[in-house]
């Protein structure tokens, strides 16, 4: 894949209907999203039941909880905004059964920022390093699901 020479940024929004027990929904659909950003080498930070949106008022209205995911290119990106846009409005369409209840949306470029991309972020690495970027530190580690699949233990018999 070709890196992308110019840099984007772009926050994706996933909200959950009051109806709807977030359990079933919102790890699956951060997982997707966070693959994406292996995928594609692009920086991340999950904000999970954001408090961004003071101004809505969440005990009235259709929604029980937001999610704000914020991406970011970088040099080694190998997807452009359009393109990005697209994926995310393909795979979480209106029609997709699995999200009924769950809408993901992207914010429009102008809001962007009001909403800046946090200090603290995920910048995914070659399989399965990831580098976490936090207080102005990097550390780079490998999740626990990653590490279990690449050395699963296995039961000793007699």
């Amino acid at each position: 894949m070709e890196k992308v020479k110019r840099k984007f940024r772009l926050n994706v929004l996933v909200s959950y209907s009051a109806n709807l027990n977030i359990n079933n929904y919102q790890n699956p659909i951060h997982s997707i999203l966070k693959n994406f950003a292996w995928l594609y080498k692009l920086d991340y930070s999950i904000d999970s039941n954001t408090k961004v949106f003071d101004n809505i008022d969440i005990d009235s209205s259709f929604y029980s909880s937001i999610d704000l995911i914020y991406f970011r290119s970088s040099a080694e990106s190998t997807i452009d905004l359009k393109g990005f846009q697209k994926i995310i409005k393909d795979v979480f369409s209106y029609s997709n059964p699995f999200i009924s209840g769950v809408e993901v949306l992207y914010q429009i470029q102008k809001h962007l920022k009001e909403y800046p991309f946090p200090n603290n972020f995920i910048r995914p690495l070659n399989y399965p390093y990831l580098e976490i970027f936090e207080y102005g530190k990097s550390e780079i580690k490998i999740p626990k699901n990653d590490l279990d699949d690449l050395f699963p233990t296995s039961k000793m018999s007699n």
